[in-house]
This record gives structure tokens, sequence and C-alpha cells, in this order.
């Protein structure tokens, strides 16, 4: 009779059905790609894809009005976006009106790599690495913060050259500094790489952070036999004050419509040929070793 009992303890506990809302805030723009997925991932929980989980996606406006809306949570259960890049910038800030947000014990969902790529603008002419390595270029950058300059200063001293730091505001005007040739080459993400060559076919990859896709090009550590020089833009969504296995039912459905190219958010992702990890253990070792902190520059570090 006890078996029977704890059996059918196990089974409910298992099918479980929850009829909670719980909110998904966005750390980003209304325009941006962090919203876009938030809203799939919110229609695919109203259609019941999470056993009867319900989110209610939130989006203040910008990722500084996010993260002070995720600072007031007080214990609540909640989902929210975070990004390597963004918030190691923010540590490194400290603005109250911008806050800093530890994600140590969340819990994550899904995680999405970008990584980065060396396009310099051939004018029309061959560009090898070596050429590349032994001449005095402008490089550019997405951004201006020591986040960038740190990881420059380190690929200087493995170039041995001195390249100059150029820094945007955003990856459009990145874009534009090379187009016009203010800059010799950028450091990008592969769809910006993408953009400029719609524009002019002049453009080649020498290096790459990451050998998440097919191209003809060395992987940056690799190349230098140096591991910390590995960068790459690292987005997960994570579960605030998880409880009774939340992140782990919501990341092993998105994880099925991602294989299956099934639900709002498995179709997006696929349509968008996205980079994706579900795996718990995967997405924690990666925020170590993608981390734009690996330099002697970066606090407590």
């Amino acid at each position: 009779m006890k078996n029977i009992l704890t059996a059918v303890v196990l089974f409910l506990m298992s099918n479980t059905v929850f009829a909670e809302q719980i909110n998904i805030i966005v750390t980003g723009s209304t325009k941006g790609s962090t919203n876009a997925i938030a809203q799939l991932i919110a229609k695919d929980s109203q259609s019941g894809k999470f056993n009867g989980i319900k989110l209610n996606a939130i989006a203040p406006g910008n990722a500084c009005k996010g993260f002070a809306l995720v600072k007031q949570q007080n214990g609540n259960t909640f989902v929210t976006h975070y990004e390597n890049y963004y918030q190691l910038v923010s540590k490194m800030k400290n603005d109250p009106a911008c806050p800093y947000v530890s994600f140590e014990n969340a819990k994550p969902i899904v995680s999405k790599v970008q990584g980065l790529y060396l396009v310099v603008n051939t004018n029309g002419q061959g560009t090898e690495l070596d050429k590349f390595s032994n001449t005095k270029l402008k490089i550019g950058y997405s951004g201006s913060s020591d986040v960038e300059k740190g990881w420059h200063n380190q690929l200087n001293k493995a170039f041995g050259n001195n390249h100059v730091f150029v820094g945007y505001n955003g990856s459009s005007k990145m874009r534009a500094g090379i187009a016009s040739g203010e800059v010799d080459a950028v450091w990008t993400t592969y769809s910006h790489y993408l953009r400029l060559t719609k524009q002019k076919d002049q453009y080649k990859i020498l290096l790459r952070t990451l050998p998440e896709l097919d191209v003809d090009a060395p992987i940056l550590a690799q190349h230098f036999d140096n591991k910390k020089l590995t960068r790459a833009f690292l987005g997960t969504w994570y579960v605030f004050n998880d409880k009774d296995n939340i992140a782990k039912i919501i990341s092993q459905s998105l994880e099925q419509d991602f294989k299956n190219n099934t639900g709002e958010f498995g179709t997006y992702a696929n349509n968008k040929k996205l980079i994706l990890f579900f795996d718990q253990q995967t997405q924690v070792d990666m925020e170590k070793t993608l981390s734009w902190g690996q330099y002697s520059s970066e606090p407590n570090g």
C-alpha cells in the first residue's frame, strides 16, 4: 500500500499543472531582439506549452529600466534576460540609474551565443592574416568602454602590433565607419558582416572567436594558443527564485520546439538561425569561458 501511495505522489508531482502568472521582464529596447523573444516565449506560455506556467511579458522601454524593475522584485519568481557584455559594463560603471544585477543564484533556461569576427575592408585587394598582423591599422568596435579597450590591448599583445582602437556608439555607426574607410577593420557579429557584404563585395573575415559557423578563417584562441582571448556575446534567459523546477520545465519545452521547429519561439529561432544552448551546466560554463572580463582591469578579476 505504501508503494502505491508513493507512486501516486510521484506521478502527481511529475504532472503538476501550474496556474500562476509569472512576469518575464525585458532588459532591452522594445524594438530589439530581447523583447521580440520575450513576447514569443510569453505567447508559447499562454498556449499551454509550459505545463500551465503563464508568463506575462513586461517591457519598461530599455535595459536600465528593465534592471531597475528586476531590483524591485523582492523575492518573487520571475524570468529575465542576461547579456554578458552589458552586465560587465554595468558593473564597471556602477550607476544607480542603470543598476548591475547579480545572476549568481538564478537558473538558466536558454542561452544565445554570437561569436565575433575580424572583418577587413580589402578594397578589392587580397588580404592575408600575416599582412594584417604586421600593418598598423585602425580597428573599430561597437562600443568604447574599458571592456572593449581591455580586449583590444590583449589582442595587440598577441599580434605584436599597436593597432589603433576606434570605439563607436553602436554597430550601425561601426558599419558606417568601415564602409567610409574611417577604419580598416572591425570586430563584429556575423549578421553585421553579412550587412556589409550586401553593400559592397569587398569585405573578408580574417579571424573568428568561435567555431559556431562554417567560415574559412582561423579561430582566435587556437591561432594564438590563448583561450583567454575568446569573446562572444552571450545572452541567457534566467528564472529568479525558481520553485517546482519552473526553469527546467520551460527550458525543456523550448528545446523541443527548437528541435522540431514548432511553437512561436522555436520557429523564430530556426528562421533566425540562432545558436542556442539548453543544458544548464553548459550555460554556466560558457559564462566563464566567454566572459568579456578576462583581463586585469576587470573589477575583482
